[in-house]
C-alpha cells in the first residue's frame, strides 16, 4: 500500500489561486514559485508534490540558504508547458 498523506483543503485553495493567475512569460518557463511557509510541515509538502504531480504540474520543492537565512520554495511549472521547458534546458 502507497502512503498518500492528506492535505489541508485550505492550503490547496491558496495554491490554486495563486496558479490560477496570469503566467508571465518568464513564470512559463521558470514556473511559479511559492514560498514554504513555516507551518507547512513535511508532510504537508511530501502531499502538496503528490497531489500536483499526478495532475502533470511539474512540482520541485527548492531551498535557498544564505548566511543566516533559509527559505523553501515550491516551484510549479504548468502542465502544457512541460515540455517546452525540458526543450529550452
Amino acid at each position: 500500500m502507497i502512503y498518500t498523506p492528506t492535505l489541508n483543503e485550505g492550503l490547496i485553495e491558496d495554491i490554486n489561486q495563486i496558479l490560477d493567475t496570469t503566467w508571465t512569460p518568464k513564470q512559463l518557463m521558470q514556473g511559479k514559485w511559492i514560498e514554504v511557509n513555516e507551518s507547512w510541515t513535511n508532510k504537508d509538502i511530501a502531499a502538496i508534490l503528490i497531489k500536483y504531480r499526478a495532475a502533470g504540474w511539474h512540482v520541485t520543492h527548492e531551498v535557498e540558504v544564505t548566511p543566516g537565512l533559509t527559505r523553501k520554495y515550491l516551484s510549479f511549472v504548468h502542465p502544457r508547458y512541460v515540455k517546452l521547458r525540458a526543450r529550452k534546458h
